[in-house]
């Protein structure tokens, strides 16, 4: 563990480091819901602002760990330098914003992640007093302050399902699973958790807050569909929100799903906006069709359905809550289908599509928070890049308010190619095209 004079002179570092340099003003990110499509705008009544950049991360043993502050211990085979050492480098993000600066990008998504002993991220010792692990955040603060240096908002997402992994939040909420979604004190918990993390910039780097795009509550969000409560076929339950649910019926058992769902996401949306009134709240998802699920067919999450045990919610079901946006992932899977089609086979399935689509782009914009390219689907490099720039336009012709590519440099991710392969030709290219 640091101690109190390591932890004093880490902040003195980031306090210097940063300094350099005259920092402009960023406008705050707003949405403009005037028109026939709702749009962001650089500050109010400024120009549209398309979301174009990538999401940036460093994955240890399986798991996201780019901020990471905590020296980790050597496994058989590895090396000291390789375990141990803070898993952030400010010198690699630094050569990153100011890459994306100079090539047209102008957001960043990263991790903030707390889940695995292994990574222990923002949650920091297991036995740690704090809810947030200072290390850390001194990291996220450092990686802010580089950014609005460098004009690149940045989207931070709160992994999956998960509360830092430390005794703080362990005595608040016991659970996991769904009931972090669906009983009052899981809310809770991810409240708190959601809003010491503003509170923490707020209260030392105020001026970083008009960094942010916005937050997002989940990296994608899905519930479990065989977990409690619907591992259960019979008897009623009632929920965060209020309402009781028959779980011997299936349409039942999705509307507690959606409208669970929604009530968690309007109590977190909430929350952001007691904290910071402008902060923009949203929420990610994957495609039911990237789970096996079509949801005109699959109906209330049940032991019964084989296969994938995830279930997301649709971005209808999202539309209806108090989100100021939203983020859908869209990966090409099959070789034989173009990425037309499989675009439009994969929105179809969380109901964005035809007169939906215009109805949720009316309230909401929506961004392609993920894309990339699996090697399994494109064997080449030069396959992948015209794929990649089909659904960056895919996604803007469907009335997207932007993308985030998967990834900028996540080499150490064998199975999807990085952007910057071959050395950030592609970027370019990426960035300066389809603004």
């Amino acid at each position: 563990m640091l101690t109190i004079r390591m932890l004093i002179c880490s902040l003195c570092l980031l306090a210097t480091t940063v300094a350099a340099g005259t920092v402009s003003e960023m406008p705050r990110i707003v949405v403009d819901r005037s028109g026939q499509r709702a749009v962001f705008r650089a500050g109010a009544g400024g120009p549209e602002f398309v979301v174009r950049g990538v999401n940036f991360v460093r994955l240890r043993r399986g798991d996201h760990a780019t901020f990471e502050a905590v020296p980790l211990e050597a496994k058989a085979g590895e090396s000291a330098t390789q375990a141990n050492g803070d898993c952030y480098d400010p010198q690699k993000a630094e050569e990153m914003l100011a890459f994306l600066q100079s090539s047209g990008l102008n957001t960043v998504r990263v991790f903030i992640i707390g889940r695995n002993t292994a990574n222990p991220g923002i949650a920091g010792p297991a036995d740690s007093t704090a809810a947030l692990y200072e290390p850390y955040m001194a990291n996220v603060l450092d990686f802010l302050a580089r950014a609005r240096n460098h004009g690149i908002y940045v989207l931070p997402t709160f992994g999956d399902g998960e509360l830092p992994r430390n005794d703080y939040f362990r005595k608040r909420f016991g659970g996991g699973g769904n009931r972090l979604y669906l009983t009052s004190e899981g809310i809770a918990a991810k409240r708190e958790y959601v809003c010491e993390f503003l509170r923490y910039i707020q209260s030392r780097r105020p001026e970083l807050m008009g960094t942010l795009l916005g937050v997002q509550m989940q990296n994608e969000l899905n519930l479990d569909g065989k977990g409690w409560p619907f591992d259960q076929k019979s008897g009623t339950i009632t929920t965060a929100n209020g309402k009781s649910y028959d779980l011997a019926n299936g349409k039942q058992r999705q509307a507690l799903m959606d409208d669970g769902i929604v009530f968690y996401l309007d109590t977190m949306a909430s929350a952001v906006r007691g904290v910071d009134p402008d902060m923009l709240v949203c929420e990610g998802i994957f495609t039911m069709r990237a789970v096996g699920k079509d949801p005109a067919k699959d109906i209330g999450p049940g032991p019964e359905f084989a296969g994938d045990r995830r279930w997301p919610p649709t971005l209808e079901t999202l539309s209806r809550s108090k989100l100021d946006f939203l983020d859908v992932h869209f990966y090409r899977t099959r070789k034989d289908e173009t990425v037309a089609d499989a675009f439009s086979r994969d929105m179809e399935t969380v109901r964005f599509s035809g007169a939906t689509a215009a109805a949720i782009l009316k309230g909401k914009p929506v961004i392609l928070g993920e894309f990339g390219a699996f090697r399994f689907a494109d064997p080449t490099w030069a396959s992948a890049c015209g794929n990649l720039l089909a659904i960056r336009d895919e996604a803007i012709r469907r009335g997207m308010s932007g993308w985030l590519l998967w990834t900028y440099d996540t080499f150490e991710q064998k199975e999807l190619i990085p952007g910057m392969t071959g050395g950030g030709e592609f970027l370019r290219k990426l960035g300066a095209e389809n603004k």
